[in-house]
């Protein structure tokens, strides 16, 4: 009875998961197919993809093999989970430059009614800011040209409290999407110790950093790992269940196709290799014709939702009107936005190098011109601590312990590969490892960990290898704590310096709230805090010059008008 009790309770677990996955998807393409009938984000956007997703999930029970208790109860986890993400979330400040700067810019034009289908930006904000709109030009070419499924999402949110930082819900819920679907999926093979493994994969570095901003790195890196995720299921003859392992595909895909653009080539690369495996399986199988074609109305139906309707607005506008898929980041008239966030010598490194380097290397947030110098694995120094806290940590980005983390893993991951007989697990291993070595040595930017969830993979594989086949649990316990210190490290840091503040910023707002006041940005034009003076109905003036009081992480500088 405790057995039936326990598998009930995963079963909620994972399909809280898919529910909240189909909520996300759902949303996204009702927001973008929207747009084309003229239609901006409103409140009902979000709800009736609530209301859509549990209607599907319920459709489709018998397929994924789950009762309508199972329905019921994964549906109200997953609106608490959203409830919760959000309301967390509304009332803790984004402390980053990117993130209050062109971020929360596009996320703010989506909720007042831009329409990135036929508008650009820059004619958007000249109808809307009018007089104003000198201020608000100056993210236009990222706005218009960058993929768009985050700012839609969390435009979405915004619109439905009225409160641009409820935005940020969207991390914590894809983290809670990436944490059900491993458990569910690694519980199977290893028991009870996929709990360890779920929250290794979902706390990863790059979330730990990034949780409480609008950067989209960590959006990548949950979105990435849900796609490994999909496709070790995929290659797993184990798991029978075709229809559940691709729909979590099918759901992920769209929605990394429009996060990044170097997270989408990621998952292009993973999952066309995995695609080239299954049909050599099924050509052994004498049934390859019949799986290709299945196959290609599958990623015909995926591309066409992926870059043809929710990706138009990127993807194909840019290709009509600057000739290249990916513009402003690649091409003939590409801004280089690498180059100046770099240290100097990295200039005449190659990508190895400049990987080797920055891995290595004692954790800084560097730039060009600065110098930085190797260290011994394992060893911390008390400068790093502070310098991991960082956002967009630059050199040894994936925490002050990864190194010596990295190569524990690599030495486990090699034993592992000479001495076990298990060829399925072995071929896994090698396939993600070459393809991590691949993105490595063809991504120039590879040493920067935001710009690469792909090198934690080596982690969590070692890991996966030493739950399931390693004795010596000591070793495993030990692994396991330096993982969890290096990535506790990194939230801890950004947990308490994001709530601190946060009480700080709110205070000011609330005594701002429906006054007039003067304001000038400290950081250059941090335009996205406008969106947080006009949830709190505060009355602001452009005047570019020093002010006496400064206000959210110091960006703002103001005066009040009466009190001048």
């Amino acid at each position: 009875m405790e057995i039936k009790e326990d598998l009930h309770k995963l079963e909620i677990l994972k399909y809280s998961g898919v529910f909240l996955l189909l909520v996300m998807s759902v949303c996204l393409l009702v927001s973008s197919c929207f747009y084309y009938f003229h239609i901006s984000l409103t409140k009902f956007h979000f709800l009736s993809s609530i209301l859509i997703s549990g209607i599907v999930l319920y459709y489709y029970r018998n397929k994924f093999n789950i009762s309508k208790k199972t329905v019921f109860y994964s549906v109200l986890v997953g609106i608490i989970i959203m409830g919760f993400s959000i309301v967390s979330m509304t009332f803790i400040y984004d402390r980053s430059s990117d993130g209050n700067t062109y971020h929360k810019d596009a996320i703010g034009n989506l909720y007042l009614g831009w329409n990135p289908v036929y508008q650009s930006s820059s004619t958007f904000v000249d109808n809307y800011f009018k007089k104003d709109a000198k201020m608000m030009h100056d993210y236009d070419i990222w706005k218009d040209h960058y993929a768009k499924a985050n700012w839609i999402l969390e435009a979405n949110v915004y619109k439905l409290t009225d409160h641009i930082e409820s935005g940020k819900a969207i991390n914590l819920i894809f983290m809670y999407i990436l944490f059900a679907l491993s458990f569910a999926c690694f519980y199977k093979k290893i028991g009870i110790k996929a709990l360890f493994f779920s929250i290794v994969v979902t706390f990863n570095p790059i979330c730990c950093n990034q949780l409480f901003t609008f950067y989209n790195d960590q959006l990548g890196a949950s979105l990435f790992f849900l796609l490994v995720l999909a496709l070790i299921m995929i290659l797993d003859k184990k798991e029978k269940n075709i229809f559940f392992k691709y729909s979590c595909l099918f759901l992920t895909f769209p929605i990394i196709a429009n996060i990044k653009f170097n997270i989408m080539g990621y998952a292009m690369v993973f999952t066309f290799v995995v695609m080239l495996i299954v049909l050599y399986d099924k050509y052994k199988e004498k049934l390859f014709l019949s799986a290709f074609k299945k196959l290609f109305i599958y990623y015909l139906v995926l591309f066409v939702i992926s870059f043809g309707i929710i990706g138009y607005s990127t993807y194909i506008k840019n290709y009509i009107n600057n000739g290249n898929l990916f513009y402003p980041v690649y091409g003939e008239k590409k801004v280089d936005i690498i180059t100046a966030q770099e240290p100097k010598d990295f200039l005449k490194r190659n990508s190895i190098e400049k990987f080797f380097v920055a891995t290595f290397a004692s954790t800084n947030n560097l730039q060009n011109g600065k110098k930085y110098k190797l260290k011994i694995p394992f060893m911390v120094s008390k400068d790093e601590l502070k310098e991991s806290m960082s956002i967009d940590t630059r050199l040894s980005g994936y925490g002050v312990l990864f190194s010596g983390l990295l190569l524990v893993s690599i030495f486990v991951l090699i034993t592992y590969s000479i001495k076990s007989k298990n060829i399925e697990i072995k071929k896994t291993i090698i396939l993600f490892s070459l393809l991590t070595l691949f993105i490595i040595i063809i991504i120039s930017e590879s040493w920067w960990a935001r710009y690469n969830p792909t090198t934690y993979l080596v982690l969590l594989m070692a890991l996966f290898v030493l739950l399931k086949e390693n004795k010596r649990k000591v070793f495993n316990i030990i692994f396991i704590g330096l993982i969890l210190i290096n990535s506790g490290i990194i939230l801890g840091g950004n947990l308490y310096y994001s709530f601190t503040e946060s009480l700080k910023i709110e205070n000011v707002f609330r005594k701002l709230k429906d006054k007039n006041i003067n304001i000038s940005f400290n950081n250059a034009h941090v335009t996205g805090i406008v969106y947080n003076l006009k949830d709190y109905d505060i009355k602001y003036y452009f005047e570019d010059s020093k002010k006496k009081k400064s206000t959210y992480y110091k960006y703002l500088e103001y005066e009040v008008n009466d009190e001048k």
